[in-house]
């Protein structure tokens, strides 16, 4: 049995007018999300197929697929050729100990996307698996790496600086990877940018990721369920097609179509896969001695779920730190942010921190200058709606000279002292004057909220 259905384009009328509805709008925001992963693994595949300089192990366009003997003898003794852009879509069977993999560039993802995930899994007693990009890009998607003892990714180029990337994978060093909890060390190191979103990323002991000279995006979260709705109301009849909006290219391993198309499914659950694939639940956890996150420029964590048991460290140099919505928890957290010019430099906005010890939050000189009478546009420190939970809270605005917007927030120190802002720790904070806004007068000037809650030890 197959269905067909004929790809075209579709409007929603009321009056004459195209209306979007809320739903829709969810729908395609979603999409858009999962179309951009597609095109990047599908767009640096291309490009690794026509650029490839690779002639060891017999690789073909420097391709290790399963057509061929490189993957069990990668996987048997490594791989090192600083001339190769490497591309793997095939799981290697680990068989060495330490494993190292090293080329001009590495991708790691299955051809095509979705058709299955890629495995490097050293599971050798203690481990250790290193990936390094000597010049250009380090891109993981949907891929599987872990290690017993300790994970290393490396993207060494500077002409220009390279990055690392990874999407819908797990990158794990844990003595148990079945309960991964307390034993390994995941390091992630790129002279550019780290962007890692949709991973499970777990390092038991120490996990440290460091933008050498870009920024960071660390984004794990509980998830989206996926909606099904109709394709041509949610542009998926152009993915169906092959094609993709304005005037990008189709993937080369297919050949062109245009829209409209037909459209045919063999079967009733390719039919029920043209519902929207959901934004998968990841964690982001371990850190029983460190969690250590450092970048030049901005650190995002926003709306991220973070747990440590022992302390966290945010360090960014010239960037700012954006952590609306996290969920951090650890033993400790600290937080030295320089920030960019901009407002504001730390936004912990409904955030939530609970730590069993301290909360240190520091903004320094990239702070935006406050004017009088102070608006939103002035703060260097926004925890607008955050709630706090420590024995000790601490929060500087470039040393008490920005502002640091605490309204309907709700600190609880824990302590034998109040939470101290600004150089300030008695509740309300007016020393200095006009840089903390906490009040209900302060707060509703300022915003039109209510006041910050300070609860008493």
């Amino acid at each position: 049995m197959s269905f067909r259905w004929k790809a075209a384009l579709g409007t929603r009328t009321v009056r004459d007018k195209h209306v979007i509805t809320k739903r829709e709008k969810t729908v395609r925001k979603r999409w858009i999300v999962t179309l951009g992963i597609l095109a990047l693994a599908l767009a640096i595949g291309g490009w690794a197929e026509a650029q490839n300089t690779c002639l060891s192990l017999g690789l073909t366009g420097g391709r290790v697929s399963s057509s061929g003997p490189a993957a069990a003898t990668i996987g048997a003794s490594g791989f090192d050729d600083p001339t190769c852009d490497l591309f793997i879509d095939v799981t290697i069977p680990v068989s060495v100990n330490p494993l190292t993999i090293r080329a001009h560039d590495i991708t790691i993802g299955p051809i095509p996307p979705g058709s299955g995930v890629v495995e490097i899994i050293n599971n050798a007693a203690n481990s250790v698996t290193t990936l390094t990009a000597t010049e250009t890009d380090l891109v993981i998607s949907e891929a599987s790496i872990k290690a017993h003892k300790t994970l290393r990714l490396i993207c060494q180029g500077t002409t220009p600086d390279c990055n690392i990337t990874s999407r819908l994978s797990d990158l794990i060093a844990a003595l148990n990877f079945a309960n991964p909890t307390i034993g390994g060390d995941l390091f992630i190191t790129a002279e550019g940018s780290v962007d890692i979103q949709t991973t499970n990323t777990h390092g038991g002991n120490i996990l440290e990721i460091n933008a050498k000279h870009g920024s960071l995006t660390l984004l794990c979260g509980p998830g989206e369920e996926a909606e099904c709705t109709d394709p041509v109301v949610s542009s998926k009849a152009v993915e169906l097609c092959g094609t993709c909006p304005g005037t990008c290219p189709p993937d080369p391993r297919v050949a062109p179509t245009i829209f409209p198309c037909d459209v045919t499914f063999p079967t009733g659950a390719d039919l029920t896969a043209v519902c929207f694939r959901g934004v998968p639940g990841v964690k982001c956890n371990g850190g029983s001695k460190e969690k250590r996150f450092t970048a030049q420029g901005d650190i995002d964590i926003t709306g991220s779920t973070i747990t440590a048991i022992d302390h966290v460290t945010f360090t960014s140099k010239a960037g700012r730190w954006l952590a609306a919505g996290a969920n951090l928890s650890a033993e400790s957290i600290v937080a030295v942010i320089k920030g960019d010019g901009t407002s504001p430099s730390i936004d912990l906005s409904d955030a939530t921190i609970n730590t069993t010890a301290h909360t240190s939050i520091t903004a320094g000189t990239g702070c935006i200058a406050p004017v009088l009478p102070l608006d939103p546009a002035d703060t260097c420190i926004n925890a607008n709606g955050a709630t706090i939970n420590a024995s000790n809270i601490v929060m500087l605005a470039n040393v008490e000279l920005g502002v640091i917007d605490v309204c309907e927030a709700t600190l609880d120190d824990t302590g034998a002292d109040h939470p101290t802002l600004n150089g300030d720790s008695t509740p309300p904070y007016d020393d200095p004057p006009n840089r903390v806004v906490d009040t209900a007068l302060e707060c509703t000037d300022f915003a039109g909220k209510g006041p910050l809650v300070v609860i008493l030890p």
